[in-house]
This record gives structure tokens, C-alpha cells and sequence, in this order.
């Protein structure tokens, strides 16, 4: 029996209180994300026009090394905050729940401040190994650990917290508007900007922005928690954030290894286009992205409370409700990537293949749902992050035989083919220790009558609350 989809989208919210405040909240922290995401590919149009490819070039490597230090610079601790807020909040644990909030960001950005200086460091030690037009850009960048750090955080600390805009309006919008301005007073004052002084406009951006969301969340912290007994117990957060960070470099490896590896073995007039490519084609993923940043403290929460069926339902129809869109963009870049490179200008559309093979992996990840999130906010962190390390050991591997021979679409190759793997991987991981299908065809089958299909002989899903 075939149901139109208006009918099956219809379907998704209706009687389901849960996932109306999930929607409400979701649409929220999209409406972020896509200003946000649509300001940073502006930023990035703007710098190569302005710039041309190769300070766009330099520009692109020193934002994935931001990207990835916002990743991996909070030791795994956005992540633990993200998970232990919500439980220090259920069980009035005002003490722990201050000292999250405010001894959180010390330890982050001293932690943080230690690995820049080893990574700066080894710049130094490299000397020549680094390309000479690599190493200030990558000087600052890795000085500015703490701060990237620092942010990341926060991040997590809002969103665990409930404050979407607080969590996310100073990254998500605040550097790139920064950066935007300084392009355009360098415009006004006749300048063309160059990629060393637009990195130090991004770096001391974020100092701003931290320094104020720090303000912020300690202003939100309820009554109870800003009158308690500040309580720190690091030894806790430290074994809880060791897995996490273990899967935050992962996750940042395997999504910036491609374009770092791009870096090494071919000119930054590539790394330009392939920055273009990669970044056009991660717009596809934005609606999972978006869901990801509002479900996470919700399957906590239901997991944490034994409520299996009404997790399995929400996640199967919040898969649902990104997947379309998702799959529509995704048509519209494979078809128009041609023109749609063509904003950065008259060298970029040569890298519409690569996009191409790009979205068919981002394509696959958002068909599969929120697995990450289902492994690590529900204990099985450690298996998760088994899967990722492999995926990123299969990506470095194919990266290194494919980029020399086919330059950036091999690139893309490696890592669609990476992200294929990990993320069917992870399906098959969550079915198996949470017995929860999270992929869209499970959401589909789920919405079907009960007439046009077998139910699942170990779970009935209650109506809807």
C-alpha cells in the first residue's frame, strides 16, 4: 500500500507531545544553524572572490584545523556536560551542577592551553616539512586552542542547559559575522583582506564571544545551584570525558581528514576547491545536524527513565521528519553543483564530481539517524568509539592512495566511502544493544498501517502520548 507523503509527514507529529516540543524546540535551533551555516558559506564565498583561491586556500586550512581543535580542545568535557547537566538537574545536585558551570570552563581552557603549546611546538620542530606559506597560519590557529576550547564548552553547557541561543549564536554566528565585517571594512578601505589577518580577526573574535557566553550561562544557572557549595569532581568528569574525546578526535579526523590530507599532498589552489565541494556538500547533512544539537539530552533523559518505546518512537520519527529535506538538497547540489560553485568563481565549478560523491555519503548519514548520539548518551560510548577509530584508520588508509592518483575526487571517494561504512556500522551496533531502529526506513515502516506491515515480534510501540 502506497501512503502519499503529505500523509506520512501528517502522521509524524500528530498526538505526539513529545516530539511537538521536540519540533518547536528543533525548529529553534535549525532557524540557528542555517543562519549560521548560510554565514559561514558566505564568509567563505566572500574571502575566495575577494581573496582568490589561494588565500582562500590558506584561509580554508587554518578554519578545518578551527573546526577541528572545536572538536577535540574541550577534552570530551562539552560532551560530559551535556550528558551530566540534565542528570545533576533531575536529581537536585545544585553543587556538582555550579562547579560544571563555572569551575568547567578553567579546567577546559587550561587543558586546552597545554595542548596548543605542543602543537604549536611541533609546527616548530617540522621547520621545513611545513610549508613556509602553512606555518603562521597554523601558529595562530593552534594558539588559539584555549579559546576554541573554551567555546566548545560553553557549547554544550547551553544546550544542556536548554539555552539554544546562548549555545549557539556566538560559533554558529558569531565568527562569521566577525569575519564578514573585517572583510568589508577591509573593502571599504580599499584593501584586498589576506588570509593571516582574517585568522586573527576569527581568533580574537572568539576571545569576545567567550568571555561573554562564560557571563551568560553562569547567569542561568537556577537559584539553588548559584547558592550551593561549589562541588568539582574531576576524577568523574575526566573518566566519563576520556571515551568522549576519544570519539570528538575521531569524529573531527574523519571529517577534516580528507581536506588536511588534500593539504599535504596537493597545492592550496586545491585545497580551495575541495573546501568549496566539501563545505556545499555538508549543507546537505544540516537538518541532522540541527535535530542532533535538541535530541541528545532527550534520549539521556529517556534512557535514563527506562522509556524504551517512547525513544524508539521519537528518534524513528525525527529521522523521518530530516531525512526530505535533506534528500531534496542533496538532488539539488548533485544537479546544480556546477552553478552553485560558481559563486566562489571562475576556478571552482571544476569540482562539481567531487561534491557529487560527497553528498551521497552525507545522504547516507542523515538516512541513518542520530546512532552517535543513541551509542553515547546511553553508556555505550566505548564501542562507538571502536567504530569510529576504525573508520578514521579506513579513511587515512584510502585517503593515501587515492588523493595522489585522483587528486580531490579521490578524496571524495575515501570519504563517502568511510562515512557509508561507519555509519551503517553504527545502525547495526544500535539495533543490536538497544534494539532501536533509527534509519528512515524504519521510520516509514513504522508510520504504515498496521495491515501493510509485521510488527516486530519483541516490541509493540504504545500509541502515541
Amino acid at each position: 500500500m502506497r501512503i502519499p507523503l503529505t500523509v506520512l509527514l501528517r502522521r509524524l507529529i500528530e498526538g505526539d507531545q513529545r516530539l511537538q516540543v521536540l519540533l518547536r524546540g528543533s525548529a529553534l535551533v535549525m532557524a540557528t544553524q542555517i543562519v549560521g551555516i548560510g554565514l559561514a558559506y558566505a564568509m567563505q564565498v566572500a574571502i575566495a572572490r575577494w581573496s582568490g583561491p589561494f588565500e582562500f586556500g590558506l584561509f580554508a586550512y587554518a578554519w578545518t584545523w578551527m573546526n577541528v581543535l572545536f572538536l577535540v580542545a574541550a577534552f570530551g568535557l562539552n560532551e560530559t556536560a551535556l550528558r551530566l547537566i540534565p542528570a545533576y538537574t533531575a536529581h537536585a545536585e545544585w553543587a556538582k551542577l555550579r562547579g560544571m558551570v563555572r569551575r568547567g570552563p578553567l579546567v577546559v581552557t587550561a587543558l586546552a592551553g597545554g595542548a596548543g603549546l605542543v602543537a604549536m611546538g611541533a609546527v616548530l620542530l617540522l621547520g621545513e616539512r611545513v610549508g613556509d606559506h602553512y606555518r603562521l597560519p597554523l601558529l595562530i590557529t593552534f594558539g588559539a586552542a584555549p579559546l576554541l576550547g573554551l567555546l566548545a564548552f560553553l557549547q554544550g553547557v547551553g544546550r544542556a542547559m536548554g539555552g539554544v541561543l546562548v549555545a549557539f549564536l556566538p560559533r554558529a554566528i558569531g565568527l562569521p559575522v566577525a569575519v564578514l565585517l573585517a572583510i568589508a571594512v577591509f573593502l571599504a578601505l580599499g584593501q584586498r583582506p589576506d588570509a593571516l589577518q582574517l585568522i586573527a580577526v576569527a581568533v580574537a573574535a572568539a576571545a569576545v564571544l567567550g568571555l561573554v557566553q562564560t557571563v551568560m550561562l553562569i547567569r542561568r544557572l537556577p537559584a539553588e545551584a548559584s547558592a550551593a557549595i561549589t562541588a568539582s569532581p574531576l576524577g568523574d568528569w575526566m573518566r566519563l570525558s576520556m571515551p568522549l574525546l576519544f570519539i570528538a578526535v575521531c569524529y573531527g579526523l574523519l571529517t577534516h581528514c580528507d581536506l588536511l590530507m588534500v593539504g599535504a599532498f596537493l597545492s592550496a589552489d586545491q585545497v580551495a576547491v575541495y573546501q568549496a565541494a566539501s563545505r556545499t556538500a555538508a549543507l546537505v547533512a544540516f537538518p541532522l545536524l540541527a535535530l542532533n544539537a535538541l535530541v541528545a539530552p532527550m534520549i539521556a533523559r529517556l534512557y535514563a527513565e527506562q522509556r524504551l518505546d517512547e525513544l524508539q518512537r521519537s528518534v524513528s520519527r525525527a529521522t523521518q521528519m530530516v531525512f526530505w529535506p535533506a534528500l531534496a538538497g542533496g538532488l539539488l547540489a548533485i544537479f546544480g553543483g556546477g552553478v552553485i560553485l560558481g559563486l566562489f568563481g571562475p576556478a571552482f565549478p571544476v569540482g562539481h564530481t567531487a561534491l557529487a560523491i560527497l553528498v551521497v555519503g552525507h545522504l547516507v548519514s542523515v538516512a541513518c539517524g542520530p546512532v552517535t548520539y543513541l551509542l553515547t548518551m546511553t553508556g555505550h560510548q566505548d564501542r562507538c568509539a571502536l567504530v569510529w577509530a576504525g573508520t578514521v584508520v579506513l579513511q587515512a588508509v584510502l585517503n593515501l592512495l587515492l588523493i595522489p592518483r585522483f587528486g580531490i575526487d579521490g578524496a571524495a571517494v575515501g570519504t563517502t566511502l568511510s562515512t557509508c561504512v561507519m555509519t551503517v556500522s553504527l545502525t547495526v551496533l544500535v539495533r543490536r544493544r538497544l534494539d532501536i531502529r533509527a534509519h528512515v526506513f524504519a521510520a516509514i515502516g513504522s508510520l504504515l498501517p498496521p495491515s501493510a506491515i509485521t510488527p516486530h515480534p519483541s516490541r509493540e510501540i504504545p500509541p502515541s502520548c
